[in-house]
């Protein structure tokens, strides 16, 4: 988990440029180890049940890979690569969803992830104000949506930390961290980012005690009538301006997901939403879009690169087919189910909060999902293991965990 958020740290400290990031050699560490374990004892009682839609998504697309490679032209070398990556976050998820994890395990987990974020975006903060590098920032991972996404659920954290712990120099602590990834956040330039920060906000505002909702709308206020007073000129702190010009410059101007969609969603049509083939959009890139105009497009084309779909559920219903769609779908609104579910019959404040940022990391995953690919970042199946393994972590805990 502490690696996850060092996708580039090789190459930027030693130029090494590697499919061996950090986070993957963990990984195989980790089933490695898993696998060793099970030879000398075995499985157990295994966790699974709610995951099958999940991992029905990804037999079905394995086999309309196996049948697309029968059709036609089939690039070998995109599946493969794709397949085994899936493969390693795949058994690292059923990995975890198969540990031994109390309520102190899990935070603890998450505290090693969180490290990881904060780490990394203390490099941000170094680049953007210590060295001047004014441009979107991503550190040592490799998009800069990504490290917003990680920040924003690391805030959400620390906040689900603060309102479960009784002592003060804590509470300032966590505070604290929070306060300084709300600041470094701009930096990303991230506006999926900034959407999913407004709906978290939303969501622990909702959770939250009568009292906090009132101390809350009080410094909103305050704070409002404060800075509506002043010459804001003199509150430019330099970061927020990465994120705010950005959504300015893009007002008006197509965004290059638009496209992507129209002509995944066109060669999805191609196949009646069977599915192309895991791995297949980035081989039919060119071919797809080779009167396409879009100026990002367009320079793809011409180096003979590719982009991502740019979204989840695109690239279900095109690359994994129908089948997978509706079982991710299904997925989702089932552990939501149970999340609200367990919310609602929570026995104890601690658990109440629990399951409720584990709703705020899964709603994270479900509204970035729109925006962008996450099938192959390590963040994205990190979060997702969070979120479900939450459902079959035993309560009750005690009060200050």
């Amino acid at each position: 988990m502490f690696f996850i958020p060092f996708e580039h740290l090789l190459e930027v400290f030693f130029g090494i440029d590697t499919v061996l990031k950090p986070y993957r050699v963990a990984s195989l560490l980790v089933i490695g180890v898993y696998f060793i374990k099970v030879l000398f004892k075995s499985f157990g009682q295994l966790n699974y049940k709610d995951d099958i839609p999940f991992y029905l998504i990804f037999i079905y697309g394995l086999l309309i890979s196996l049948v697309q490679m029968t059709q036609g032209r089939f690039s070998m070398r995109f599946f493969n690569n794709d397949t085994f990556q899936i493969s390693l976050y795949l058994l690292t998820y059923f990995i975890m969803k198969n540990m031994s994890l109390t309520p102190a395990k899990w935070i603890r987990l998450f505290w090693c992830l969180t490290w990881g974020i904060i780490l990394n975006s203390a490099y941000l903060f170094n680049a953007f104000f210590f060295r001047g590098d004014y441009s979107r920032q991503g550190g040592f991972m490799n998009n800069p949506n990504y490290v917003a996404l990680s920040i924003v659920v690391a805030i959400a954290f620390i906040v689900y930390r603060v309102s479960v712990n009784i002592h003060f120099r804590k509470k300032l602590f966590y505070a604290g961290l929070a306060i300084f990834l709300l600041y470094v956040f701009p930096v990303t330039g991230s506006r999926t980012g900034l959407f999913i920060l407004t709906v978290l906000s939303i969501l622990i505002f909702v959770f939250a005690s009568l009292r906090s909702k009132i101390l809350t709308l009080v410094a909103i206020g305050g704070m409002s009538f404060f800075f509506l007073s002043q010459n804001l000129d003199k509150f430019n702190v330099g970061a927020s301006f990465v994120l705010t010009n950005r959504v300015i410059k893009k007002q008006g101007v197509q965004d290059v997901r638009i496209p992507l969609w129209k002509g995944a969603l066109n060669a999805g049509n191609d196949v009646f939403f069977m599915g192309i083939g895991i791995g297949q959009f980035k081989q039919k890139f060119t071919r797809i879009f080779q009167t396409e105009y879009h100026k990002t497009i367009l320079e793809c084309v011409n180096r003979g690169a590719y982009l991502s779909t740019h979204s989840d559920y695109i690239t279900l219903l095109v690359v994994y087919g129908l089948p997978s769609f509706l079982f991710y779908l299904f997925f989702l609104a089932n552990i939501t189910r149970k999340l609200l579910w367990e919310i609602r019959f929570a026995t104890s404040k601690a658990s109440a909060r629990f399951y409720q940022f584990s709703l705020m990391i899964l709603a994270a995953l479900a509204i970035f999902g729109v925006g962008s690919e996450n099938f192959l970042s390590p963040i994205y199946w990190a979060l997702l293991a969070f979120s479900t393994v939450s459902l079959i972590v035993p309560f009750p805990i005690e009060k200050t965990i």
